[in-house]
């Protein structure tokens, strides 16, 4: 699939043709000089004589020529040979001086001219100094012993020995229909941006689901409307809205996984700062006045991350800024997730999960069964009839058994929000209930979602499903039997009202 953002590296320039045109041109110099001055004569004659010089055939037969052009060809026959000389001297001592460098170190290092990528290993002994954030991620600068060569590794070790590669990025722009043509600067900004965003439609908000199944351009929208309420005589607030996820267009991707899904991916986790340099891209941003340019820069810059802004680096405007893109986007975000919620009525959904129940009991660790050292998941007792299930455990267990669509809408990939339910809990709740798994009430009291607290040996748990293990049992025999039971007491004590998968 061909991804419509895309990167293309400058190459290293290697100086053979500023060297070729260089010689050219010193050699046609020379013939003129040589020819004005009645020097060409003797300057042929010596070249044509000399022991030292190859001469091929070819040139013998433009020598055979006369006049300017075998003095030309003699000139640039003896450059060939200077440049040779000069060239191969260089080769020798640079080998001669790599050499004894790595053997007074211990060890012999051979680097390739223009190793834009390696992955191998640091020298060693090296001294690593952070160079704070960059697009991927915190990168290390490493200085080798010795004085030698100044490379970056970064987050993903990969080594970078050129340290200011340059890459050029091209941004595809979809102009949407507008009521009237932009007029002050800000306004064509603003489209610039919409356009960039409008290309993109397909783009999430989140690939882990944070905004649910969301798209970016649906989101910045969102967030756009609502800091131009909150501020509606700021001639910013509108395209700050608009704008400050536009680093996602970047940061995120498309990859495929080992089973050939496709999944959006994150490349980096540095948004704000790719859509400064986005914004500092755009043609349409050198319009504005260098106050408005220095307070775009600032908030998108640290849009996420007020706390990390140099202190007396921004002005109240800024602040100002900075403060209703938060509430903004945090607002939006909730009604999001929130959203997700009606996921669960979504028939195709849920038989997906039911689909794949027997998948998420057989993955559990239930009584540490699978995994004595990991933590138990759930916890089973046959005199009591029922299992306990961690919700948060089993919403884990959830993820890479269904497709990126519905793990997007589910937010499976993303935390709860505080004081809430996780959307996904919604869909499961209707899966395990349609396959009549779920114990719905106990003692009196039915929990919302089936959902309780209990108590395993001396410690409380909040946020677990309680499941019939009698049911269990029928469908998943040698599983259950394998749980075996549980060495502690368990006791169901009531309806949970705290975060799911909490112990207290």
């Amino acid at each position: 699939m061909a991804f419509d953002t895309q990167f293309s590296r400058v190459s290293m320039p290697d100086g053979t043709f500023s060297t070729v045109f260089t010689m050219l041109m010193l050699s046609i110099g020379w013939t003129i000089y040589l020819h004005y001055r009645s020097f060409a004569n003797e300057f042929q004659a010596s070249v044509l004589s000399a022991q030292w010089v190859f001469r091929p055939d070819w040139f013998m037969d433009i020598a055979r020529i006369g006049g300017p052009f075998t003095t030309l060809a003699c000139a640039l026959l003896l450059m060939i040979h200077v440049t040779a000389v000069v060239f191969v001297s260089g080769v020798l001592i640079y080998g001669v001086v790599r050499l004894f460098d790595g053997l007074s170190e211990g060890r012999i290092t051979v680097r390739p001219r223009f190793p834009f990528i390696t992955t191998t290993a640091s020298p060693r002994e090296e001294r690593r100094i952070n160079s704070g954030h960059t697009p991927t991620g915190h990168d290390l600068v490493t200085v080798p012993p010795r004085g030698s060569r100044l490379v970056i590794e970064t987050a993903e070790h990969q080594v970078f020995t050129n340290v200011f590669p340059e890459y050029y990025l091209r941004m595809q722009s979809i102009v949407p229909k507008v009521l009237r043509a932009p007029e002050t600067p800000v306004e064509k900004l603003e489209l610039a941006i919409m356009a960039m965003l409008n290309a993109h439609p397909s783009w999430p908000a989140d690939p882990t689901g944070h905004h649910a199944d969301t798209s970016l351009l649906a989101h910045s929208l969102k967030v756009r409307d609502d800091v131009s309420a909150r501020l509606p005589d700021e001639p910013l607030a509108s395209v700050l809205g608009l704008s400050h996820d536009i680093g996602k267009l970047i940061a995120y991707h498309l990859r495929k996984t080992p089973d050939g899904q496709e999944r959006w991916a994150k490349r980096t986790q540095q948004v704000d700062r790719l859509s400064a340099q986005v914004m500092r891209l755009t043609p349409e941003f050198w319009k504005l006045d260098p106050a408005d340019r220095q307070t775009l820069n600032v908030v998108l810059t640290y849009a996420h991350s007020p706390d990390t802004m140099p202190r007396g680096s921004t002005t109240p405007r800024d602040r100002q800024l900075l403060e209703a893109i938060r509430i903004a986007d945090g607002v939006n975000t909730r009604n999001e997730q929130t959203a997700a919620v009606h996921v669960a009525d979504r028939v195709d959904v849920v038989d997906k999960i039911r689909e794949r129940l027997d998948d998420i009991f057989a993955n559990l660790n239930i009584n540490q069964a699978l995994d004595p050292a990991a933590h138990a998941d759930g916890w089973a007792q046959p005199v009591n009839g029922f299992l306990l299930v961690v919700a948060s455990r089993f919403r884990e267990n959830l993820k890479g058994l269904l497709d990126a669509e519905s793990e997007r809408a589910l937010a499976l990939r993303s935390n709860e929000v505080q004081g809430r339910r996780h959307p996904a809990l919604y869909a499961i709740h209707k899966a395990l209930e349609s396959e009549s798994l779920l114990i719905t009430s106990w003692k009196g009291f039915s929990p919302d979602l089936s959902i309780y607290d209990a108590k395993v040996g001396r410690i409380n748990f909040a946020g677990l499903f309680a499941i019939d293990l009698g049911a269990m049992r029928e469908r998943l025999p040698d599983v259950v039997e394998n749980w075996g039971r549980s060495e502690y007491a368990i006791r169901i004590k009531t309806a949970a009202a705290r975060r799911e998968g909490t112990a207290g």
